[in-house]
């Protein structure tokens, strides 16, 4: 089953409990075997880390800040005092 995007805490706790079952279901967690569900676990947390980080990254090369105009500013000249 294909993780959920997003980087929120109920989004990585779906995606580690998503990784779980399928260890439950087939034995594996991406390409780890582990023994128990107990050594599963820290796998889990780790890719299901790793895919919201990697959400965050690309929404951050999504997202850009308007450029500001390039304004050259005159200089006033002081008055000259008489």
């Amino acid at each position: 089953m294909p993780l959920k995007k997003g980087s929120s805490v109920q989004t990585v706790s779906s995606n580690i409990k998503t990784l779980m079952h399928e260890y439950h279901d087939k034995g594996f967690i991406g390409t780890n075997a582990p023994a128990n569900a107990e050594r599963a676990q820290p796998p889990a947390v780790a890719i299901a880390l790793n895919n919201a980080r990697d959400n965050v990254k690309s929404k951050k090369t999504l997202i850009t800040s308007p450029k500001k105009p390039n304004v050259k500013r005159k200089r006033l000249k002081a008055a000259a005092v008489v």
